[in-house]
């Protein structure tokens, strides 16, 4: 009990300074390092929602109920997809703001 309560207060010391810390970068590295997290929200999605049995049926049975080769292709996949997913659209994003400023610069001149 005492280690959970001391993971907590931790938690809650490290959790604002990392906020502070990636919003101190400047805004194309922010949006990379989101861009960067998009596999692990992917996965956490995955396994959350499309897991969500094996967690269950594993804690029923008395021997671990083990992943087949295409689950595993599954996550892997998933995590390609959600990086590809993500560079696609922060490389969009970019474009399109590199576009509107400069849209913006022609219309002062």
């Amino acid at each position: 009990m005492l280690a959970d309560e001391v993971a907590a207060r931790g938690a809650a010391v490290v959790e604002p300074a990392a906020v502070g810390a990636w919003w101190r970068q400047g805004s194309l590295v922010r949006r990379r390092i989101l861009a960067l997290t998009a596999p692990v929200a992917g996965i956490a999605a995955m396994v959350n929602y499309g897991f969500a049995g094996f967690m269950y049926s594993s804690q029923q049975f008395p021997s671990p109920i083990l992943l087949r080769p295409f689950q595993w292709a599954i996550l892997l996949a998933t995590l390609v997809a959600a990086f590809a997913v993500a560079a696609v659209g922060l490389n969009r994003w970019e474009r399109l703001s590199t576009l509107v400023e400069l849209g913006r610069r022609a219309e002062q001149a």
